[in-house]
């Protein structure tokens, strides 16, 4: 399976030892990409299926054996002065500290395609894939990130982020499970696609 960064550590991390323990049998390789190399691999045969956080992607070629639109936050520290704050605006954030995933990535390409169509660009301080750091630097000081709320919900219920209320800007993101429509669906293959049905999609 292929997946961008922020996907694949969630579900090692929380998954797969689980996984293991239901089909000892199956064995398993997980490896990282953007999205277009993602495509790339798949039309290639050099992978099963392909785990994407981008734009909605349809094509003739794949099967979508499921997918759900992704809710995104502007995310900071509580001790942000921002925290709390109501219909804050683009311009009112632009000129803190951004710590980003990596540029031109999945949803990080989205995001910075939607500032651009409202003449914007953030240049951030520190880029990174592991959102895990992302979500523990914003913890101790005034940075903000942009994430998918499946990364941030839980440290936003414990108290540790909060989400920024930001009136206006939208971006259409989506979890998507694709194979190619050729691909041979072994009983493992199978298992493996509703397993990763059933733990990472909540819709």
């Amino acid at each position: 399976i292929v997946t961008p960064d922020s996907i694949c550590e969630m579900m090692l991390t929380e998954n797969y030892a689980n996984f293991y323990s239901h089909y000892p049998k199956i064995s398993l390789k997980f490896s990282t990409a953007d999205t277009d190399d993602m495509f790339r691999i798949l039309n290639h045969n050099e992978a099963d299926v392909i785990f994407t956080l981008d734009s909605h992607v349809y094509h003739q070629d794949y099967i979508i054996a499921k997918e759900e639109r992704i809710s995104t936050h502007f995310v900071t520290g509580t001790a942000s002065p921002l925290a709390g704050k109501k219909n804050l605006r683009i311009q009112d954030i632009i000129s803190y500290p951004f710590i980003l995933t990596e540029k031109k990535v999945g949803y990080r390409r989205v995001f910075d395609e939607t500032l651009a169509k409202m003449s914007y660009e953030i240049q951030p301080v520190l880029e990174i894939g592991r959102t895990d750091l992302i979500t523990t630097s914003l913890e101790n000081g005034q940075s903000i990130s942009f994430l998918p709320d499946f990364v941030t919900a839980k440290k936003v219920a414990e108290g540790k982020l909060v989400y920024l209320d930001i009136v206006d800007f939208e971006v259409d993101i989506w979890k998507q499970l694709i194979y190619h429509r050729n691909k041979w669906l072994s009983k493992h293959f199978q298992a493996f696609i509703e397993y990763v049905k059933e733990k990472e999609f909540y819709s």
